[in-house]
């Protein structure tokens, strides 16, 4: 591997300082493409949008590297028989050869532009200058003044639409005050808009291009008057009215379930059928098995009769259909009669049954071991896409004896099992069937046990947990309920050194992370996005909070049956159960400079805070600082709280606190068809709301905490397959609040002891 790593960045290097002979493979009387640059004389215009035009590119540079990509190319040989020059081929990226004609027409591009912004008399030219092989061209773009709008209206006389146009949906098309300047993408939003608006009312076959704008420019002073006017077919033509215009009813339903046209043996199935009437849907089945329940069906399917058409409803069908577990695909049609449409819905199934084994190599700390799992989900369990899900794990470690521990050679175990199910809808007494038939919505019943047999000790887990999830607004919204979660741990047997272990501390956080522990919380979560898919990753913002509240039912019986232990706290079941509040809040902003080119912003809090029955919060609910998504010169759970210095590898457990403040600045750069580069920042930490022992130097006051921010900065390379995204950073620390003299540390780093590698999948935030 580090031969390999050792050849590649020679490659690199190489191609980095091969500029002369850019121009190897560039033809006699052809230049080689240098440089494109997009100057405007009118700063209220974006530059980026003016570049995203211009026809042909230059090679693509890596940063402080230049264009190793076609250094790469350039260091092949001419003879493309042979093995090296093939590869380096492939591996490097050929010149871009200035071209004539794409100039002139990225002049034209940029014409139109600017005459969509509403400069109708911009003029625009391009200049080329050539020297040694090399093309460098320079496009002007004069704007001149801008118009604007006197009157905007809307012509629009069908006596079933008129009452329509009034609707709060549509206030956008009244919006359009005299001034503003004319710029067609606003026009474009009012018909898009409109369009939008009225195929949710049941204007099947109407489309965009149903709607024109005239535009009168002859009123002078560099004025139009704009009016929105809908197009009918001619009257000479077959019908004399438009089918966009006409309002559709869903008249019949009809869903064949379980049919997979590309499977021999389901299309079999399905010479003999059944047909069932449920709620005005015809569902038709194979014979031999019937694949989902017709209430399910019913249920998320909105597709029904009656009912206006609308976009609306299709998507929410689509959605609600191809989120069950049980269906791999779900196609809809229509068929126009009269003023009615025939809906005709095809769902495919998905496998069934799924299993999953995994096995995985472990070391920690030298010691070596090996753990493994195997799960199995059956979805479609009660014929209701309802998902039955099993798991079972178990690994072992093989720890070395230690005389200081008083831990012999052993092995330590952990195994476990979970059982899962999972409703694709809301499970719930007195809920309207509306709610319960949310798009998205689903119902998750969980409960999960494990052992884990150390040397020092033995701990059993149990949990439960029952939660809602659902989602809106096209799924940008997301939510999830935790109704119930229940979490037991018990340590049946600790061993004398580890008892002595705990005294030698002198730590309550630690002593209360190995008690028994009964922690029943209920949890709301709310993610926003404002943008998906795939322009999410370089334009938008997304918002997630939750709120934790544990311990309140077992408080209300505790106090009402009146069972108090000596030290004045409640118990259940002989364990003092926990009682806590816990509120996070995160924000994530990007700002796009370019196609290639994305500044990522952060911002991170929370706070939970012990109350009633607990004087601490629970280990596992506290924050920690450090790690691949929080402040990247530090590893995970070895920063803080507050400027408390880390008493080595196994002082984690003390690295813990009940609030959380992190800020991120990300400079993300994509030069490649799969790599992009990041240069970060990082500031954050974690403190105590309270005294602990111990740990007095990670409490929060609100003058010092300023000074307890930690800095770190670094690089991060990663390849983007499009379907998954792996990230390598590389942080160093710029400023240490644990040190009590040189925190600030920018020019003289030890690697070794300020340098963090991250390893992850997927954007820290």
């Amino acid at each position: 591997m580090n031969r390999v790593l050792k050849y590649l960045l020679v490659l690199v290097v190489l191609a980095s300082l091969s500029s002369c002979r850019l121009t190897k493979y560039v033809p006699e009387n052809e230049y080689l493409l240098n440089k494109v640059e997009v100057k405007r004389d009118n700063k209220k215009v974006d530059v980026v949008e003016l570049e995203e035009l211009v026809q042909q590119q230059p090679n693509k540079s890596w940063t402080f590297l230049g264009r190793v990509s076609l250094g790469v190319y350039s260091l092949s040989g001419r003879d493309t028989s042979k093995w090296r020059n093939r590869t380096l081929r492939k591996m490097g990226e050929p010149p871009v050869i200035y071209s004539y004609p794409l100039r002139k027409s990225t002049e034209v591009q940029l014409t139109r532009k600017m005459a969509n912004l509403g400069y109708l008399n911009a003029h625009v030219t391009s200049e080329v200058k050539t020297k040694r092989k090399r093309a460098n061209v320079t496009y002007s773009v004069e704007s001149g003044p801008q118009w604007t709008i006197r009157n905007f209206d809307v012509g629009i006389t069908d006596t079933a639409i008129v009452p329509m146009l009034s609707h709060p949906k549509l206030k956008r098309l009244y919006d359009v005050k005299p001034g503003t300047p004319f710029v067609s993408a606003l026009l474009d939003g009012n018909s898009e808009a409109l369009t939008e608006f009225l195929r949710t009312q049941g204007y099947y076959n109407l489309v965009k291009e149903n709607f024109y704008f005239l535009v009168d420019t002859t009123i002078g002073n560099r004025q139009v008057d704009v009016t929105l006017m809908a197009r009918r077919l001619d009257n000479d033509t077959i019908s004399s009215k438009n089918p966009a215009f006409i309002r559709y009813r869903i008249r019949k339903v009809s869903i064949t379930s379980g049919l997979d046209r590309f499977d021999p043996q389901s299309v079999a199935e399905f010479k003999q059928v059944d047909s069932v009437q449920y709620r005005g849907l015809d569902i038709i089945y194979s014979k031999k098995r019937h694949f989902i329940r017709p209430s399910v069906l019913y249920a998320n399917n909105f597709v029904r009769p009656g009912r206006y058409y609308s976009d609306c409803i299709l998507e929410n069908t689509c959605s609600s259909m191809n989120g069950m577990s049980a269906v791999k695909q779900v196609s809809v049609s229509f068929q126009p009669v009269d003023d009615s449409l025939n809906a005709t819905l095809m769902i495919s199934p998905a496998n069934i049954y799924y299993w999953q084994i995994g096995v995985d190599g472990t070391n920690s700390a030298g010691d070596l071991g090996m753990a493994s799992h195997i799960s199995f989900q059956d979805r479609n369990a009660f014929n209701g896409s309802e998902t039955f899900g099993i798991k079972l794990n178990g690994a072992f470690e093989s720890i070395k004896a230690n005389d200081d521990y008083g831990i012999a050679d052993d092995i330590y175990y952990e195994y476990g099992g979970e059982l899962s199910l999972m409703f694709p809808q809301f499970l719930f007494p007195f809920i309207p069937e509306k709610q319960r038939q949310q798009v998205g919505a689903s119902t998750v019943f969980s409960v999960s046990l494990n052992w884990r047999d150390r040397p020092e000790y033995d701990r059993r887990f149990f949990s439960m947990d029952w939660k809602y999830k659902w989602s809106a607004l096209r799924k940008r919204l997301n939510y999830t309920f935790d109704l119930y979660n229940i979490n037991y741990v018990v340590t049946p047997r600790t061993s004398a050194w580890f008892d002595q272990y705990l005294e030698q501390k002198n730590s309550a956080l630690l002593r209360e992370s190995y008690k028994d522990q009964l922690i029943t919380r209920s949890s709301f979560q709310v993610c926003y996005a404002s943008i998906l898919g795939k322009q999410a990753q370089i334009q938008g913002f997304t918002i997630q909070t939750s709120i934790d509240l544990a311990g309140t039912l077992p408080s209300l019986v505790s106090h009402f049956s009146g069972r108090e232990t000596r030290n004045g706290s409640y118990e259940m079941f002989g364990i003092p159960f926990a009682q806590y509040a816990k509120f996070c809040f995160d924000y994530t902003k990007l700002f796009p400079i370019d196609r290639y080119n994305v500044i990522a912003a952060h911002a991170g809090f929370g706070i939970a805070c012990p109350y009633g029955n607990s004087s601490v919060v629970p280990f596992e609910q506290q924050f920690f600082a450090g790690g691949p998504n929080s402040v990247r010169g530090w590893n995970s759970r070895t920063l803080g709280p507050g400027s408390y210095a880390s008493q080595g590898s196994s002082d984690f457990i003390n690295q813990t606190g009940d609030l959380k403040l992190l800020a991120n600045l990300e400079y993300r750069l994509k030069t490649e068809s799969i790599l992009e580069y990041a240069l970060f920042i990082d500031a954050g930490n974690v403190w105590n709301i309270k005294d602990y022992e111990n740990k007095s130097d990670g409490r929060f006051y609100s003058d010092t905490f300023v000074e307890q921010f930690a800095l770190a900065y670094g690089l991060g390379i990663r390849p983007n397959l499009g379907f998954l995204l792996i990230r390598l950073d590389a942080g160093l620390k710029m400023y240490d609040p644990s040190q009590s003299a040189d925190r600030w540390n920018i020019t003289h780093h030890s690697l070794k002891r300020d340098l963090a590698i991250h390893f992850a999948v997927g954007y820290p935030f």
